[in-house]
């Protein structure tokens, strides 16, 4: 935000609490701290010809946020995977009997996993063909194509650029 000299504006808190999910809430809060008296940030804050940032800045609450979420889901499937009994067959002494059962069935981490790794993959890939695409392009950003002062032989981050094009996170 601050290279992209990006405006506080898309994380006002009221704009997250008409859609109030607790990672977007979360990470809006967390991007006002990190600008908070920012000396960049005020000195755009006047004067700048942008009517508003690009997409891939003015949402990153909504996919960090969504990738937190994420995160919190898997961390309580996991806490109740770590604390619970999953043998075969269960012995209940008090009862005098044992039952035998599937709770060895690996589908709730299993699906847990798969969603974990979704979350990072689509936040990765946020980044790298929203943010680091405006980061590089000279004419968005207004700094150096490819954030190299000497091009040519100097690639700078084009590199960067093309590995997210030509790799799953860029699909």
């Amino acid at each position: 935000m601050e290279a992209l000299r990006g405006s506080d504006t898309a994380f006002d808190e009221r704009i997250h609490r008409l859609r109030p999910y607790k990672g977007q809430l979360a990470v809006a809060k967390n991007m006002r701290r990190l600008m908070h008296e920012s000396e960049l940030r005020e000195s755009h804050r006047r004067n700048d010809t942008r009517v508003q940032d690009a997409y891939s800045m003015r949402c990153i609450p909504q996919v960090h946020g969504a990738s937190r979420d994420a995160i919190d889901y898997v961390y309580d499937k996991i806490s109740i995977e770590i604390n619970s009994a999953n043998d075969n067959p269960l012995i209940f002494p008090e009862d005098g009997i044992h039952l035998e059962g599937g709770n060895f069935h690996g589908q709730p981490i299993a699906l847990a996993m798969d969603f974990l790794a979704i979350a990072f993959v689509r936040t990765r890939k946020y980044f790298l063909n929203g943010v680091l695409n405006v980061l590089v392009n000279g004419s968005l950003s207004g700094l150096p194509r490819f954030l190299t002062s000497n091009g040519g032989l100097n690639s700078g981050l084009m590199i960067a650029t093309v590995y997210c094009r030509f790799t799953s996170f860029g699909k």
